[in-house]
């Protein structure tokens, strides 16, 4: 089993300002873990600036939303949620691209 080593800040849009300043689940316990990427064609700027994050299946991120970890921020991508199934095909983590927003 994977750890989930680190914690994150989720942020959601606020409408009055565009801003992503709403705290919708603070402390979330998660895992930012590198991408690996074999025999696709990716700008080595776009696979250091992307992540892959990993948290507890009983919660569920929105799909626009921001996540901040360890104090850099993360992008959700749209498109890219899915669950991460354990042994005996028991839903275990849910999973999400991320790309660094630069503040």
């Amino acid at each position: 089993m994977l750890g989930l080593n680190t914690y994150a800040d989720v942020y959601i849009v606020n409408d009055v300002n565009g801003e992503y300043d709403i705290l919708t689940h603070p402390q979330l316990p998660c895992r930012l873990a590198h991408i690996g990427v074999t025999g696709a064609a990716i700008d080595r700027a776009q696979l250091l600036s992307t992540r892959m994050l990993i948290w507890d299946v009983g919660y569920s991120i929105p799909d626009d939303a921001q996540v901040d970890v360890e104090g850099n921020r993360w992008q959700t991508v749209r498109g890219t949620f899915s669950t991460l199934k354990g042994p005996n095909n028991v839903p275990t983590y849910k999973r999400v691209d991320v790309v660094r927003v630069n503040l």
